[in-house]
């Protein structure tokens, strides 16, 4: 049965997401005056946080319909995507507020987190080719 929990937190995730992408439209430009590749960096994290939260919730819907779980999946993609956009904000963020330590810990992790987004896709697909009635 898929996870009430995933669900919520993809939920909460998506208003977090809507937020965050405000904040980039007005105050991160306006008011911080951040550059724009920064601010791109910045609108490319709430894009995958929407796509992944939104994936998510279809999977808990999905799941619903087809009698079955992607909690799994759905895990991957929460995992992979908070590493993934969440290290981007903080690499964002850096730019004002110089702490070298943030660069050489926050670099490493949205790689690592892309990864993790796509095994989720991954193991996704494998979960597909083997349902039966589709």
């Amino acid at each position: 049965m898929p996870n009430k929990t995933l669900l919520i937190i993809a939920c909460a995730s998506m208003f977090i997401a809507i937020v965050l992408g405000a904040m980039a439209a007005h105050y991160l430009k306006e008011t911080l005056k951040l550059p724009d590749y920064k601010l791109d960096s910045w609108k490319t994290a709430v894009f995958y946080q929407i796509v992944n939260s939104l994936s998510i919730i279809i999977l808990f819907i999905l799941a619903h319909i087809m009698k079955t779980s992607f909690n799994v999946e759905s895990a991957f993609l929460l995992v992979g995507f908070i590493l993934f956009s969440f290290s981007i904000y903080i690499l964002t963020l850096n730019h004002i507020w110089q702490i070298d330590v943030l660069n050489k810990i926050m670099g490493p992790i949205t790689p690592l987190g892309g990864l993790i987004m796509l095994l989720g896709w991954a193991l996704l697909v494998l979960k597909l080719f083997k349902l039966k009635g589709l």
